[in-house]
C-alpha cells in the first residue's frame, strides 16, 4: 500500500510531542553499507536530540555488526526480515512473525529508509506511539513527517532530523580500535603486503554488473602499478596473480582497518567508499544505479564520482586514480 494511504497526524494537531523527551525511539533503516554509513550523521543528531532515549536500529541482520560499532548513537538492535513489498523475495510469515514478537510499543519510530511509498505502510503494523519519516507525496507532509528532498543522502537524512527539532552536521564516521587492526593483520594475504601500497576496490553486485561497469580493465590497468585488495568479491576468476589479493569475509572492524591504510577506495555507490570519506581516504565512486547526486557529495580533489549507469569510462577513472596517487606522493609505482 503506498504511503499517502496513511492517516498522518495533522499539521495543525494540539500539543504537538516532543522526539527529544521519548524514552524509546526506533529507526528503520535496512540498506547496504554505504547507506548505512550515510545514516551516521542522522543517527548522531538524533543522539543528542534524544540523549536519554534508548535508541533501537531495525535494519537488516548484517547490520548487527554495523550497530555494535556505533553505541554512541544506537543502544539496541532488532533484526529485520524483510517484506515481500520491499524486496520480492521475503515470504510474509516471516515478516508477520516478527511484528507479533514485538508486545512493547515504541514511543517513537522514525522511518529513515527512502521516500516511505511502500516503507510507511509496511512500518504501520509496528506498534507505535508517534511517527516520523519522509512521504513522497508533499501533501502528505506534516509537523512529523517530510517530503523526500533531493540532494546527498546524508543532507535527505538530516532534514528529517532537523525537521524533528534536531542539529544535525554532515561529517561522516569510522571509528577504528585496536582489535580492527589486529584482526586486519591476522590475515596472511595482509602480512604478506606488509608496507606495500594498494588501491581497495569494492566489487559488489553480480558478474554481469562487474561487465558492464568495466572493473575488469580498470583492475587490469591498476594492478600494472600496485597491489589491488579485493573486497566483496565472491567469483574466484578475479583471483588473477600476485597483484590481485581477494580478501572474503572482513568484518567491518577489520575492512575499516584495510580502508585506512590504503591508497586509494574504489567503489559504486552503495559500497564502502563512504567509510573511505569518513577516514579520510582517496575515493572514487562508480554510480550504478541512482541518480548521482543522491550519492556524490561536494566533490573535492580527493574524492569524485564517475557515472557508471551506462558503463564505466576506464580513462577517466584511471585519470583520476593517477592524479590522486602522484599527490599521496605515489609516483614511483610508475
Amino acid at each position: 500500500m503506498p504511503d499517502f494511504f496513511i492517516d498522518y497526524p495533522s499539521a495543525t494537531a494540539a500539543g504537538r510531542p516532543n522526539p527529544g523527551l521519548a524514552s524509546h525511539i526506533a529507526v528503520f533503516r535496512a540498506q547496504p553499507l554505504g547507506g548505512m554509513v550515510c545514516a551516521v550523521p542522522a543517527l548522531r543528531a538524533l543522539r543528542h536530540l534524544a540523549p536519554r532515549a534508548t535508541i533501537t536500529l531495525i535494519s537488516a541482520p548484517w547490520a548487527e555488526e554495523f550497530a555494535s560499532r556505533f553505541r554512541c548513537y544506537i543502544d539496541d538492535f532488532l533484526a529485520f526480515p524483510g517484506h515481500p513489498d520491499l524486496d520480492g523475495r521475503t515470504r510474509r510469515d516471516k515478516f508477520d512473525d516478527f511484528v507479533n514478537k514485538m508486545s512493547i510499543p515504541f514511543d517513537w519510530l522514525i522511518q529513515l529508509h527512502g521516500d516511505g511509498y511502500m516503507t510507511n505502510a509496511i512500518l504501520a503494523r509496528l506498534k507505535a506511539t508517534h511517527r516520523a519519516g519522509f512521504v513522497s507525496h508533499s501533501h502528505a507532509a506534516g509537523p512529523y513527517f517530510l517530503a523526500y528532498p533531493g540532494g546527498h543522502e546524508s543532507e535527505r537524512l538530516n532534514a528529517l532530523i532537523s525537521h524533528l527539532g534536531g542539529r544535525a552536521t554532515p561529517e561522516l564516521e569510522w571509528p577504528l580500535t585496536t582489535k580492527d587492526r589486529k584482526d586486519l593483520m591476522h590475515k596472511p594475504w595482509r602480512a604478506a603486503l606488509g608496507s606495500e601500497p594498494y588501491i581497495v576496490v569494492d566489487i559488489g553486485g553480480s558478474d554481469d554488473d562487474q561487465g558492464r561497469f568495466g572493473l575488469s580493465d580498470l583492475i587490469e590497468r591498476l594492478t600494472a602499478h600496485l597491489a589491488v585488495v579485493l573486497v566483496n568479491a565472491e567469483n574466484e576468476s578475479w583471483r588473477t596473480d600476485g597483484r590481485t589479493i581477494q580478501a572474503p569475509h572482513l568484518s567491518l572492524g577489520a575492512l575499516g582497518a584495510l580502508i585506512a591504510d590504503a591508497q586509494l577506495v574504489i567503489a559504486p555507490e552503495w559500497g564502502a567508499g563512504h567509510i573511505a570519506r569518513a577516514l579520510s581516504v582517496p575515493s572514487l565512486t562508480l554510480v550504478t544505479d541512482a541518480e548521482p547526486a543522491r550519492w556524490c557529495q561536494d566533490e573535492i580533489s580527493s574524492h569524485s564520482c564517475i557515472d557508471a549507469r551506462t558503463g564505466l569510462n576506464t580513462d577517466r577513472a584511471w585519470a583520476f586514480v593517477r592524479k590522486t596517487l602522484l599527490a599521496r606522493e605515489s609516483s614511483h609505482v610508475y
